[in-house]
């Protein structure tokens, strides 16, 4: 998930960052694209009519509904969350436990999506914003076993890796 530039058979292909962070600036010349520039979104100012209409779709559709609260920022790095146990892990799971009125909550740390801290009134949209795919919450019943081996499987080293990453958090 970074801003990335390359060609395929001639054709330039673009990877946005993460969250809108970049965007690239194309200049075409006689058809073909010339040139490439990634552009990084925070250098510009917002426009206001753009955040008002975003705002006001927030409103219409319950998104800016304050849900909870956080009175110490919570970092929302899923790299850090590959790592080790993280609070927003932690917070996203416990909301998965209590939602689904289980013993046990477990999230995927890859879905996590990063972003400014959650701090002060937090909103439904920002919750969304955690995990955005839509999907379904899912409780299931595990033995104890099963659980064991899911909490084994959390935590590991993939061929590919050079540290051991935490592929879920727990509540």
């Amino acid at each position: 998930h970074e801003t990335r530039r390359w060609t395929v058979d001639g054709t330039p292909v673009l990877s946005l960052a993460p969250n809108a962070a970049a965007m690239w600036e194309l200049e075409v010349a006689e058809g073909q694209v010339s040139s490439t520039n990634p552009i990084r979104v925070a250098d510009y100012p917002p426009l206001e009519k753009a955040v008002a209409r975003f705002e006001r779709l927030w409103d219409e559709t319950g998104l800016s509904e304050q849900v909870a609260r956080a009175d110490e920022a919570i970092p929302r790095r899923r790299e850090r969350c590959l790592r080790r146990r993280c609070r927003i892990g932690s917070f996203i799971a416990a909301a998965y436990r209590w939602s689904g009125e289980a013993d046990v909550g477990y999230l995927d740390t890859r879905g996590i999506r990063d972003g400014p801290p959650l701090s002060g009134p937090i909103t439904v949209g920002e919750l969304i914003g955690l995990v955005p795919f839509p999907g379904d919450l899912c409780v299931a019943t595990l033995s104890g076993r099963d659980l064991h081996r899911l909490l084994v499987n959390t935590r590991r080293r993939p061929p590919d890796a050079d540290e051991t990453v935490w592929w879920g958090q727990v509540s």
